[in-house]
Parts: structure tokens; C-alpha cells; sequence
């Protein structure tokens, strides 16, 4: 028989203690993410099959979402997989909404329009009111996500009885998403472009540090709250890129998940083989906090210096926040002017740990 589930109380929030990360190096912290499993070049991986049938593979895997045209015509379809395993184990509802969050920004991030996502919820016993608790909760934040930004579930299944003894796994749902592009020759890519393109923040960053991969890594703290999920910034945000891309204005893109902004920077940074100078706003949070927070409904994009006030007067216009980042370089990537690291060594350590482990 199945019992009532357990609702899951909102953590609360840890302080960050100033003597916790005064010592921390920016650069050395984000060698450290980079490296992590969860973020490091999956490169091994997908260079052993064959990604490209027919040419129709348009963006290969290690981007945002993979995309594949519709043979024959102008039209692509962007498909990408995502779960929150740690978030939905910190806070169910937040962490259902946020994986059908994410999902949606991958494929916004390639310029496609969302349609539809199917799911794979895996949890341990249900007849543990925990384990229930959690499947109800995170079922329910994902149909909140799913009718609000109108990205409906057309498919999925459920896999209870995930567990060894009586101990059940992390609360697990992974979200499969689907998107349009109408003309893949507006499809967009993450990699840095041009030397002198302007660098943005969509979306405001309000520095949250729990449950992020730098507080669990780096400070080892795994309490906390998970980032709160704020639908309609996610919607308008969201949409308003898919406009900018409209307009040709985006050169680049990618949205701000685990790792922050640092750590989404650099992905572009390694992809594209460029450098970026960054200049962190003066806002009153920190820079740890700024660089590694992981706010929801963001995205780094590039954009050419002269479409600035365009971009600057439609996100005005639509309401959404942004941030001047920095301005694309050569080959380094620079911190306020004070701190630098070659985009080689970046490189490195995004690699170098999944091949070092499968090569035991």
C-alpha cells in the first residue's frame, strides 16, 4: 500500500562567512569547477560514436542542446537532456520547476523555440512517505514549470524502487526537451566569436551560493535551499532572447547553470578559443558570489559594440535586467584587471579529468 507523502520544508539559508572564502583565489576555484564531473568536457565521450547520420547534425554534442535539420528543409530541431538531482533533494517543488527551467534555456540558448518535453522520474520506495513526499512535490513543480511557460509534458514514465536495502537514491527527475528552429541558419552556438564583441548578463544575479556546485565542492556545505525559480522571469527572459536572435543581434549564447557565471564564461571562453576581459559590476554582493552564484533565468550572450543600444533598448523594453560583462580578447581571460589565466589552461582542466579516470 501506498502512503501519504511528506512535504519537504524550504531549507534555510546558510551566511556565508567572510573567513570561509577570503582566501580563495578566483582562478584556482574555477580550475577546481572546471574539473568537477558534473562540468568537466564530456569530449571522451561522444568522439567514440557517430553524431553526425546523413549530415544532418548541426551543433554537436558539447554544446547547450544538440540539433539536427530536418532533411530537405530550412527547419532544425534542438533536443536536449537535464536533471537536478541536488536541487530536487534540497527543496522537491523548486528543483521540479528548475529542471523544466533548464531545459528550456538550453534550447533558448540555441535559438530555438520550446515545444514540448517528456520525463524519466526516478525515486526510491514509494511506500516510504519521504520518497512519496519528494515524487509529489517534484511532479508538481515540473507541471507548474511546464503550464506557465507553456513547454507542455507530452510523454515520460516513472521508475520507483531506486535503492539499495532501505536506502532510496536522490530524488531524480531528468527532463527530456524539444525545440524549433525555423531556419537553422539562425541557429546559435556557445563558442566566443569575435575579439572586441561586447559580453552581457541576461538576468539578475543575486549572488545565491547554497546548494551550488562551489558551496558543495569547494566550501563542502550541502545545506540550504535550492535557488528559487521565478517563472516569469524565466518566460520573459527566455523570450525576449528568442527575439534579440530574431533580430540577428546574438553571436553567441549560453545559458548560466552549475558553476555560475565564471564557469559558463569559460565554457564559451575554451569552446571559441578566445579570451574575455571582465569587469564585475559594482554590485553589493562579492565577487565569489557574483561569479559562482548559480540565480536562476540567466544567460551569458556576445554581442557585436555597434547593435549595443538596440540590444540594451529591447531588453529595456521588455523588462529585463542585464549586466555589461567585459569585452572579448585574444587568448586570456582577465579578472577587474588584477587576475589572468591563459584560456589553454582553462582548457585544461575542463579535460583533463574525464580522460585521466577513464584512462585507469
Amino acid at each position: 500500500m501506498i502512503v501519504n507523502g511528506k512535504k519537504t520544508k524550504l531549507p534555510k539559508k546558510n551566511k556565508i562567512k567572510k573567513e570561509d572564502i577570503k582566501h580563495l583565489k578566483i582562478i584556482d576555484t574555477l580550475k577546481k569547477i572546471l574539473a568537477n564531473p558534473n562540468i568537466c568536457s564530456k569530449e571522451w565521450i561522444w568522439q567514440q560514436y557517430d553524431h553526425t547520420v546523413m549530415g544532418d547534425t548541426i551543433q554537436k554534442p558539447g554544446g547547450d542542446a544538440g540539433v539536427v535539420r530536418v532533411h530537405g528543409t530550412d527547419k532544425a530541431v534542438a533536443a536536449s537532456v537535464d536533471s537536478s538531482a541536488v536541487y530536487c533533494w534540497a527543496h522537491p517543488l523548486t528543483g521540479g520547476k528548475q529542471v523544466v527551467c533548464e531545459s528550456f534555456r538550453n534550447l533558448i540558448s540555441v535559438g530555438a523555440k520550446p515545444i514540448a518535453i517528456t520525463n524519466c522520474l526516478n525515486f526510491g520506495s514509494p511506500e516510504n512517505e519521504e520518497n512519496m513526499g519528494e515524487f509529489v512535490e517534484c511532479v508538481q513543480g515540473i507541471g507548474e514549470a511546464s503550464e506557465y511557460l507553456k513547454f507542455p509534458v507530452v510523454s515520460g514514465n516513472v521508475s520507483f524502487y531506486n535503492q539499495t536495502k532501505e536506502e532510496g537514491i536522490k530524488p531524480t527527475p531528468a527532463i527530456g526537451g524539444v525545440g524549433l528552429i525555423k531556419d537553422y541558419n539562425n541557429m546559435i552556438t556557445m563558442e566566443f566569436k569575435e575579439v572586441d564583441n561586447l559580453v552581457l548578463v541576461i538576468g539578475k544575479t543575486e549572488g545565491h551560493i547554497d546548494q551550488t556546485l562551489f558551496a558543495r565542492t569547494i566550501l563542502d556545505e550541502k545545506n540550504g535551499p535550492p535557488p528559487e525559480v521565478n517563472l516569469f522571469n524565466e518566460k520573459n527572459n527566455g523570450e525576449t532572447l528568442l527575439k534579440l536572435i530574431d533580430y540577428n543581434l546574438i553571436k553567441s549564447a549560453h545559458d548560466v547553470s552549475l558553476g555560475g557565471i565564471i564557469t559558463a564564461v569559460a565554457k564559451m571562453c575554451i569552446k571559441g578559443k578566445k579570451g574575455i576581459k571582465i569587469k564585475k559590476p559594482k554590485y553589493l554582493i562579492n565577487e565569489i558570489e557574483y561569479f559562482f552564484a548559480e540565480d536562476q533565468g540567466r544567460y551569458i550572450i556576445e554581442i557585436n559594440k555597434k547593435d549595443f543600444k538596440k540590444v540594451a533598448d529591447i531588453l529595456n523594453k521588455n523588462a529585463v535586467h542585464f549586466d555589461e560583462l567585459g569585452t572579448i580578447t585574444e587568448n586570456e581571460l582577465y579578472i577587474n584587471d588584477k587576475t589572468k589565466v591563459t584560456i589553454d589552461e582553462l582548457s585544461t582542466s575542463n579535460k583533463s579529468w574525464l580522460n585521466n579516470y577513464m584512462s585507469k
